[in-house]
């Protein structure tokens, strides 16, 4: 776990804290609140409950003082610290040399808050227009991380498709529909990972549904102010009473008032003003109608700091501003893995449900892959993704966002279609068959007993899944394949009739794309062993074509393809360091890694044993666990000893504790 620098924690606080939300937001009817500080004490209160003990209380002061007090100008400091270095015209990114502290600092704060600060000062200074704008939208990547320039291509060769990871599309959506009514309740709320530092959140005093339609009403707010400056000031006012009856009431309150969205209804602004506050609004609007959210949300932010940087200080409208961007990055913190440890803290965030919130999601996952520079990349899809129609979803999403960044002047989805087929463009990614580790269900029989041995049923599951991948990838029928698994899933069926005979002669074979296998998830789940007999059995031969119903017409399609590479996570999280280093040893001698195939990050054999015991003092582990550690330990000291001889008393010892 990357941890954040002091001054950072201070400008993180200023713009992510559910203390200082809700001191913003009873500041709004509060005519002494720049006096009394509120705000500015509840940052302060934040900081000490980001890494609880790990700072000195005269420390924090000094941060607050520098940071806290004026948070905007905080932002200028990570500007110039970050990003000044990395900007290149209409292309801005992290300075490469402070990447590690960078990426702790955007696991907290969105990159878009920092750099929508600095380009609205310039607009209001001159140094840039609209233009430059609008070129530096198209060009933005999600995180300001370095991309791709002259073309040149840039792989991954390891993207779990809907990871962990940024999550604009998914994030910015919730406040386009009705919020759920199970994000007001405890039970729904205490399923979301828990962060330390949401001590309102984590004690129900604020709820997902609570963030979610203040949000809205924030945004509708900041809306009428740039439409309808003069003439809105009643609905203003009904907005404030309504996000502090949501403080008290909850649902209830924004079911009774009605509480909108800001983007959802585009058509209700007919006339935005002729400023440039009113076009950048604009902008935004048309890019959510898009479903372009890295564009929409780098709009949105420039116009968030033009509105707190033209109005009073202390104004609602600043208040507003900063209750926005409080909300976005609270959010956003419960959709990404920030500050927990482990892989069973990334389930929490993956599986979390206020990450799965849009239905389309195949779109927004291939823009956020090649928007951050990735031409090249395998996607690691579920068996399941083969044969519900997942892989063709993601398949045509890449294609159709391929030719979006490749050529701009695309006309007709039928032409769009065609072109997907071309060798040129398919082979710039691939896919991975995804074995996730799972918990094993055994029956209980008393206490400490159980009914079964470890893992039947998970053994069963992949033997009848093994088997049918293996029909899937050496003998079904390639056109009947190309009819079941391509086709229903292409919504332009005059595409087809128009392009029928290009389509037969260029069609590819779904199973072509499949060249690896994935065994990955909580290692603490399930042991090598359970997945060994499934990935042989798939790799036992190689792929072939040209067995049956391809033509001679694609120079691929025929002779031997290789054997599957595999690719499998170990030695990654871990109770004890033996316990690692045991696990990536079983992995390579039971499922037979050779050269081509990747072991996934292997952490244990890097880490300093002596500084891991002492750095986690006590280990609670299983014992069965603990029995195959010392087991595995006693054959490797028994093969050093005749290089250590002293060995044999550790040796000894192995015995007597296995015993």
């Amino acid at each position: 776990m990357i941890h954040n620098t002091l001054r950072d924690i201070g400008a993180i606080n200023a713009f992510r804290s559910d203390k200082a939300l809700l001191a913003l937001i009873r500041e709004l009817n509060d005519s002494t609140s720049q006096r009394n500080d509120t705000y500015g004490k509840s940052v302060k209160d934040a900081m000490r409950d980001f890494y609880p003990s790990r700072f000195r209380k005269d420390a924090l002061e000094i941060v607050y003082n520098d940071v806290g007090k004026q948070p905007m100008e905080a932002l200028d400091k990570l500007y110039e610290e970050y990003l000044e270095k990395g900007r290149d015209g209409s292309y801005v990114y992290a300075d490469i040399g402070k990447l590690e502290r960078y990426s702790a600092l955007i696991n907290k704060l969105h990159p878009f808050t920092i750099l929508g600060r600095r380009l609205s000062v310039e607009l209001e200074d001159g140094y840039c227009d609209l233009r430059e704008i609008e070129s530096m939208a198209k060009t933005v990547t999600p995180l300001l991380l370095g991309a791709r320039r002259e073309n040149r291509d840039y792989s991954d060769n390891h993207i779990h498709l809907g990871g962990a990871n940024e999550n604009l599309p998914n994030l910015l959506i919730l406040f386009e529909r009705e919020t759920p009514k199970e994000y007001y309740e405890k039970e729904w709320n205490g399923k979301l990972p828990r962060l330390s530092e949401f001590s309102l959140i984590n004690s129900g005093t604020l709820s997902m549904g609570h963030l979610v339609d203040l949000g809205k009403c924030a945004m509708r707010y900041l809306s009428l102010e740039i439409v309808r400056p003069e003439n809105g000031d009643r609905e203003k006012k009904r907005l404030i009473s309504t996000m502090q009856a949501i403080l008290k009431h909850g649902r209830v309150a924004a079911k009774m008032r009605r509480v909108c969205t800001s983007f959802a209804f585009p058509s209700a602004y007919s006339c935005y003003p002729n400023d440039l506050e009113g076009k950048l609004l604009k902008k935004a609007v048309c890019a959510a109608q898009r479903e372009e959210r890295i564009a929409q949300w780098f709009y949105y932010n420039i116009l968030l700091h033009r509105l707190y940087g033209s109005r009073l200080k202390g104004s609602v409208v600043q208040k507003m501003v900063m209750i926005v961007l409080q909300i976005v990055n609270i959010i956003r913190a419960y959709q990404i893995m920030s500050q927990n440890v482990g892989l069973s803290h990334f389930s929490e965030f993956y599986r979390s449900d206020v990450r799965q919130t849009r239905f389309d999601r195949h779109r927004a996952i291939a823009e956020n892959i090649f928007r951050n520079g990735t031409t090249m990349f395998e996607g690691k899809i579920s068996p399941g993704a083969i044969y519900n129609g997942e892989m063709m979803r993601y398949k045509l999403a890449f294609d159709d966002e391929i030719l979006r960044t490749e050529c701009e002047s695309r006309r007709g989805y039928a032409k769009s279609f065609v072109d997907t087929m071309d060798p040129s463009i398919r082979r710039k990614y691939h896919f991975s068959i995804h074995f996730q580790r799972k918990c094993d269900k055994r029956k209980q029989k008393g206490v400490g007993r159980y009914t079964d041995v470890r893992h039947r049923e998970l053994r069963k599951q992949l033997k009848d899944e093994a088997r049918k991948l293996h029909d899937y990838l050496y003998i079904h029928d390639t056109k009947a394949s190309l009819r079941k698994y391509y086709l229903p899933f292409v919504q332009d069926c005059n595409a087809l009739l128009c392009f029928g005979k290009e389509l037969q002669a260029r069609y590819i074979d779904p199973a072509k794309m499949i060249v690896s296998l994935d065994v990955a998830g909580q290692e603490t789940l399930t042991p090598p062993e359970v997945f060994a007999p499934a990935i042989n059995f798939l790799r036992a031969e190689p792929k072939r074509y040209g067995l049956r119903g391809l033509t001679l017409e694609d120079p691929d399609a025929v002779g031997p393809h290789r054997q599957l590479r595999l690719s499998v996570h170990a030695g990654e999280d871990f109770d004890h360091i033996a316990t690692g280093m045991r696990r990536i040893d079983e992995t390579i001698t039971y499922y037979g890694m050779h050269s081509h195939d990747r072991l996934g990050h292997a952490l244990a054999v890097g880490i300093d044993p002596v500084q891991w015991l002492e750095r986690n003092g006590d280990v609670f582990m299983r014992k069965i666990d603990r029995l195959d550690d010392l087991v595995w330990l006693h054959k490797q000291i028994g093969a050093v000893l005749q290089y250590y001889p002293q060995a044999v008393g550790f040796l000894h010892r192995t015995e007597y504790l296995i015993e």
